[in-house]
């Protein structure tokens, strides 16, 4: 049976819709691309080059980058000279544009190249690609193909290196009933609201019975225990992980099902949601990605159905993901100061702006009028810095005062809130793989 390292062809057609694709989203990276099944044989032949600590901190190198969605770090491995890396880092570019399906493709030819000879990486190509799933929504998918990847590496890896979370729960999320989205025609509206802590929050009915829930396009959904029970939320699983907040902490959060949730006349059916101690009822980027394409207005989410008109956008998406699928993070790249970073859009925050990078500007404050709540935490006070800079976003420059906050547990330096509602909004188009922040008072 030939492998697929003996088609030539093959790997060109995978390979050169890889860069198709590539120039399409406008991306810096190689004009000429090295077959990849036929340097990785060589790269199999010369493994003892390549220690297990160097392969380590390879996958360590990707992880990271993945995370911060840093596409000018991953193209600069993507032109490595190691085909290995060269590889990894194709499949990573992909997932962080939301291209989920190429980013399998290059996993599964990774996988299969390097099996034989290197099946450490030819398990993480494909628990990549079985993470890819989960970011798709498709839960039920990615329990079914972990299970198989756990099959087929017995005998291969060692048996700690197999088990995992993802296969220990498979049995539950691949019975689970698959999502339904029932989404209108053209362009539906949805009000947005304010409450006394200016979060952005929707009417919404769970399983009939009316709710407000945060829009939170920084956080996945959840729902606080003694609401879920209220509301006669399912738990499916009493630990599924943890929930960790953006001042350090930690819970434990359980796996619920919403059997049906409304919002204006958009229905969600089979929702599946995390249920926390800590009464935080929020609808997410998770769900929000179901619905394909929206805009967070100052007032109003707008949800575009078939046929509606969209703003124009070619951005491409900027995803951060860890890389066992949790629910990606929508980033945006814009200049700080004259220099470019990827900022989360985080409407769960109430501020313009915030950020965790130490001040240059004046002493630290030490708690005072200043407090943060996250999942895990009641309201505390946070140690900050009040900092200016000049921020260079939809085609436009402000100038903006904000807390730099010492306290804050996240990856990423910046977080553009709520707040920023006032000055713009954002476009993010799943299908399309492109995302913009767009002027709330456009030129005329």
């Amino acid at each position: 049976m030939r492998s697929p390292c003996q088609s030539h062809e093959t790997y060109l057609s995978i390979f050169g819709y890889l860069e198709w694709s590539l120039v399409v989203l406008k991306r810096k990276l190689l004009a000429l691309v090295v077959p990849l099944c036929a340097t990785l044989a060589t790269a199999a032949s010369a493994d003892e080059v390549h220690a297990a600590t160097g392969r380590n901190a390879l996958i360590a190198s990707i992880n990271h980058a993945i995370g911060l969605a840093d596409i000018d770090g991953l193209t600069a491995q993507y032109q490595s000279k190691d085909p290995v890396e060269h590889a990894l880092a194709a499949m990573a570019i992909e997932r962080v544009h939301g291209n989920f399906e190429q980013s399998s493709t290059i996993a599964h030819t990774c996988e299969s190249s390097l099996k034989a000879s290197e099946p450490f990486i030819a398990h993480y190509c494909a628990r990549f690609a079985a993470a890819n799933f989960r970011l798709m929504g498709e839960r039920q998918k990615a329990a079914v193909e972990e299970e198989s990847i756990a099959e087929r590496y017995k005998g291969l890896l060692p048996a700690e290196k197999l088990n995992n979370p993802d296969l220990t729960q498979a049995s539950l999320y691949k019975d689970l009933p698959p999502v339904k989205v029932s989404i209108p025609t053209g362009v539906t509206s949805i009000p947005l609201k304010r409450n006394p802590k200016r979060t952005s929050l929707v009417d919404v009915t769970v399983n009939g019975q009316s709710l407000q829930l945060t829009m939170d396009t920084g956080g996945y959904s959840l729902l606080g225990e003694g609401t879920a029970r209220k509301l006669g939320v399912k738990v499916l699983l009493e630990k599924d992980g943890n929930v960790h907040g953006a001042l350090g902490g930690a819970s434990v959060k359980k796996l619920g099902l919403i059997e049906k949730l409304t919002l204006g006349n958009i229905t969600f059916e089979n929702l599946p949601v995390s249920i926390i101690d800590e009464e935080r009822n929020i609808i997410g980027i998770d769900a929000l990605q179901r619905l394909g394409a929206f805009q967070v207005q100052k007032d109003a989410v707008l949800i575009y159905g078939e046929g509606a008109t969209k703003p124009a956008c070619d951005t491409p998406l900027l995803l951060g993901t860890t890389f066992w699928g949790s629910p990606p993070k929508v980033l945006e790249k814009i200049r700080v100061d004259g220099v470019a970073q990827n900022i989360l859009f985080d409407t769960g925050t109430t501020f313009y702006l915030t950020s965790n990078q130490p001040s240059t500007q004046g002493p630290l404050q030490r708690g005072g009028e200043l407090k943060l709540r996250d999942a895990t935490h009641g309201s505390q006070p946070v140690r900050f810095s009040r900092l200016t800079s000049n921020l260079e976003m939809a085609g436009k420059n402000y100038q903006v005062t904000y807390a730099s906050i010492e306290d804050m547990k996240l990856p990423f330096k910046y977080i553009l809130g709520e707040g920023s509602l006032i000055d713009v909004y954002l476009f993010v188009d799943f299908k399309q793989r492109v995302s913009c922040l767009l002027p709330r008072f456009p030129e005329k």
